[in-house]
């Protein structure tokens, strides 16, 4: 990722996604086998996205193995291999795309129409 912003600020005076940014990178540094994401698009600038799903896209050809959580249909379809679905706590469904946007349950379903808007 190309960061140009001066490397001298403290954290606070960082945006949230500015933050964002160098904790992600602040885990790609340290090489880690698995990573964890939490809505890792969340205050990002739209022109950003694009070089993390970029980033993102290189480490899963690294054979690294990342495990997000998002609300953005997108992005999730773009860079999953495989969905979980949850619904109170509970898994519901677990498959590759294909497997989800297939499924005859009706909690999938309602996921498919809700989130994925097919």
């Amino acid at each position: 990722m190309n960061f140009t912003e001066p490397l001298d600020q403290r954290p606070a005076a960082l945006s949230a996604g500015e933050r964002k940014i160098f904790s992600f990178l602040r885990a790609v540094v340290t090489d880690p086998a698995v990573f964890f994401m939490d809505e890792p698009t969340t205050f990002i600038d739209r022109n950003k996205v694009g070089l993390l799903k970029e980033k993102i896209t290189a480490l899963k050809e690294e054979g690294k193995t990342i495990v997000g959580i998002t609300h953005e249909p997108e992005f999730a379809v773009e860079l999953a291999d495989y969905f979980v679905l949850l619904d109170r706590g509970r898994m519901v469904s677990y498959g590759s795309v294909d497997d989800i946007l297939n499924s005859k349950d009706p909690v999938v379903r309602v996921f498919i129409h809700d989130f994925l808007q097919r």
